[in-house]
């Protein structure tokens, strides 16, 4: 991270955003508004990253030609979002170069069962070339780095989660909590995601 997290558990999120301003000419469009969507990063946003757990990464190797000889990287990044009404995925497409770290915490029971842990916070900033960098740290300390040429950012809704989030904020808190735990398992576990707009 070079301009969002610099101290330890704080997020600088002012001078990244004094970073994009700097550099908004050099970015697409849709990469601009999706790096300075604040949504994508308020704590009580249902869109933002922060507090999102992984839920898969696929890496594709996109071939065309006659031989299919012509080969590029693209990655997919699929996210709950904190609020688990909604998956956030990221697309990244011409990659040249990606990178997962993540630490040991054998001794450390939290870890045990935690996997990645709760996405922290991310930055995009541009990259070699002409690409561009989004890089994305974890609670437990792991890091995804990837340089791209296209980041594409979309959303899928569960409109029977969004319902109970949406009920919690406005009726009776302990009648609400009743009627989620009927709800709750097995069938919040088989929602099926429609796309929503971010």
């Amino acid at each position: 991270m070079d301009y969002i997290y610099k101290k330890p558990g704080e997020i600088d999120y002012p001078n990244y955003q004094r970073y994009l301003q700097s550099i908004r000419d050099k970015l697409p469009k849709h990469i601009y508004a999706f790096a300075a969507d604040i949504s994508h990063f308020n704590f009580e946003s249902h869109s933002s990253l922060h507090d999102a757990w992984l839920e898969s990464l696929i890496v594709n190797e996109v071939a065309t030609g006659e031989r299919n000889e012509i080969r590029q990287l693209e990655v997919k990044l699929a996210l709950l979002g904190s609020f688990h009404d909604r998956r956030i995925h990221l697309h990244y497409s011409g990659v040249s170069h990606y990178a997962f770290n993540t630490p040991r915490r054998i001794n450390e029971s939290r870890h045990q069962h935690t996997a990645h842990g709760d996405l922290f916070t991310h930055e995009i900033r541009l990259g070699h070339n002409g690409l561009f960098v989004h890089e994305l740290l974890f609670e437990r300390g792991a890091s995804f780095l990837i340089e791209c040429a296209d980041i594409r950012h979309s959303e899928e809704m569960s409109l029977l989660r969004t319902f109970c989030f949406r009920q919690f904020e406005t009726t009776n808190m302990p009648r609400l909590l009743k009627i989620r735990k009927r709800i709750t398992a097995p069938l919040l576990r088989s929602l099926r995601f429609l796309p929503c707009s971010s």
